[in-house]
């Protein structure tokens, strides 16, 4: 969860004192391993190190359009935006600017250049009033460099094993995706995205489970788990449609990136795009149609009182004779069977529609539920 900006407030009065007791060095780090964009930096930090980082904070003033650095000029602090809103901009190849993006509070500008060794890349600018926390060229030599270091080679790893080198992308196209991702950690239970939403982000799973579901005739059908290296509503990117699946996390702790729609695509030659835009259609299209066949197995009971939730358990003939896992959920109306892996069952699903009537569905009571199937 971003920090509250009162916070902010907070960080900004204890880094301006000119004598900081312990106390303040304390609580300047504490807030400081809270702000989401920099923690991931300072994770493995000892506590030692994140004191005497607290204290060479500095705290410096920009007014309305001010310029912060010019791009190519030398690289020698890092910033991060305690206040206000800070803009980006790049040069086209005959000199006009154009801006890249504008970051708010909490956001890390200037490491990528520190790291490198390399000068700006971008021209940024004060939109408004701002303040911006400092960490000079110095002391993050001595402290942040080789924690930052493996936090961009971490990204870049990931996508290199997302996107070998045969899928088109160039290794300085994948550093900048890398340098414009967002880092965010989330627990079980916690929703992605609903059914419907349009985001302007690409999502992929570094680590952790997520659910696919999809809302189909009334019914919320289970699609797909999706692990490690997988994107979440990708057709949101890449043809510009609403999400078509809810997902939520169902392992203990989740950790996705995003990356901004426009920061992606800008790095996509129109071959790779073209070829990404492509799969994800078909991967709509599969999902899409597992859902609509697993929304045609229903089990309808007039009474739900004291129901198993495990079908395979409860009925190990069932899962015997079609070789099918189940799962139940119940509903107003009825019971939900939707299969538990669907990606390996749905010519399971299929030959199960042929083999049993499904212009009537399978009534059962709570006793057979207990005892055998009536088909």
């Amino acid at each position: 969860m971003p920090l509250h900006k009162r916070y902010y407030k907070i960080l900004i009065t204890l880094i301006n004192k000119t004598t900081k007791s312990q106390d303040d060095i304390n609580r300047i780090a504490d807030l400081l391993t809270k702000i989401d964009e920099f923690a991931p930096y300072i994770s493995s930090l000892s506590t030692l190190s994140l004191e005497e980082l607290a204290s060479s904070m500095k705290l410096t003033e920009f007014h309305r359009l001010e310029i912060i650095f010019l791009k190519n000029s030398y690289s020698d602090k890092l910033y991060i935006i305690a206040k206000g809103h800070v803009l980006l901009y790049d040069s086209a190849e005959n000199g006009k600017k154009f801006l890249v993006t504008t970051l708010g509070p909490g956001k890390v500008l200037g490491e990528r250049g520190l790291i490198r060794h390399l000068p700006r890349s971008l021209t940024a600018v004060s939109k408004k009033h701002t303040y911006l926390l400092t960490l000079d060229l110095s002391t993050f030599s001595y402290i942040m460099r080789n924690q930052l270091q493996s936090n961009i080679e971490e990204k870049i790893a990931f996508l290199e094993r997302k996107f070998p080198r045969s899928f088109g992308f160039k290794s300085y196209q994948k550093e900048k995706i890398a340098y414009c991702i967002d880092i965010k950690k989330y627990k079980r239970d916690d929703i992605i995205i609903e059914q419907g939403k349009l985001i302007e982000y690409l999502i992929m799973i570094h680590s952790g489970e997520c659910l696919l579901t999809k809302n189909y005739d009334y019914k919320q059908i289970k699609i797909i788990c999706l692990g490690s290296g997988c994107m979440i509503a990708d057709e949101c990117v890449f043809y510009n449609e609403p999400s078509h699946y809810t997902c939520r996390v169902v392992s203990e702790n989740a950790k996705l990136y995003f990356v901004k729609k426009q920061h992606f695509l800008l790095q996509c030659s129109q071959e790779v795009a073209n070829k990404l835009t492509k799969l994800c259609k078909a991967r709509v299209a599969t999902r899409d149609e597992m859902a609509e066949v697993a929304s045609r197995v229903v089990l309808e009971s007039s009474s739900f009182s004291n129901t198993v939730t495990k079908f395979p358990l409860a009925h190990p003939m069932l899962r015997k004779k079609f070789s099918v896992p189940y799962n139940v959920s119940q509903s107003n109306e009825s019971l939900l069977c939707v299969p538990g892996n669907l990606n390996k069952s749905k010519e399971k699903l299929i030959n199960l529609r042929k083999r049993v009537n499904l212009n009537r569905s399978l009534m059962v009571s709570r006793n057979s539920l207990s005892n055998s199937i009536l088909i």
